[in-house]
């Protein structure tokens, strides 16, 4: 639901205005901090023909799987440290997701949530 990022005035999402401009047969894809099955049904209410995930399938592989099965409560939103062999998240896909994903790819800790 990201508006202009050279207005920050206009508040109409970069989605809606290139969806205005497709021709009806011309399906529109969405992609970008989609985590939980409501954004991603309120894309399609809005019109959106596919909505693409990246960094919430690597946390959650099952993601589709637990949406179908309507157990919301099982989608992994955050991981912890120790999910990483079970995710097959290496030290080098590791290091490029805390570079590459400063913002926005939440790991817990025993302690505390963080977010790189």
């Amino acid at each position: 639901w990201q508006g202009s990022i050279v207005d920050r005035d206009d508040k109409q999402p970069l989605f809606e205005k290139i969806q205005e401009g497709l021709a009806d047969d011309l399906p529109l894809m969405v992609v970008g901090h989609l985590a939980s099955p409501a954004q991603v049904e309120k894309l399609i209410a809005a019109g959106v023909q596919f909505a693409a995930m990246g960094r919430e399938l690597i946390r959650e592989p099952k993601w589709v799987q637990k949406v179908e099965a309507d157990d919301e409560q099982a989608i992994r939103y955050t991981f912890s440290l120790r999910d990483l062999d079970e995710l097959k998240i290496t030290p080098p896909l590791l290091n490029f997701l805390r570079t590459a994903f400063k913002k926005g790819f939440p790991i817990s800790t025993d302690e505390k949530q963080i977010r790189i």
